[in-house]
């Protein structure tokens, strides 16, 4: 019997221990994507205040519908 708790509890164990890294590898890689997302955002941001709407800069009325804001176009 105490062979079975023992070979349990190590099993118990390894899997907690795979559960916590595969958990911090996944926080990793959403905040990765969470980084991509970001910088894709702010360079299609710059990329439209820099060349506007078929090369006429953006008016007000469009950067603020696009939602670009001052500091993303610096």
């Amino acid at each position: 019997m105490c062979l079975l708790v023992e070979v349990t509890r190590r099993t118990l164990d390894d899997a907690d221990v795979q559960l916590h890294e595969e958990r911090a590898a996944r926080r990793q890689a959403e905040d990765e994507l969470a980084t991509q997302q970001r910088v894709i955002k702010r360079l299609t941001d710059q990329l439209l205040d820099a060349t506007g709407y078929q090369g006429e800069p953006l008016l007000p009325a469009a950067r603020h519908t696009l939602d670009l804001d001052k500091e993303d176009s610096q």
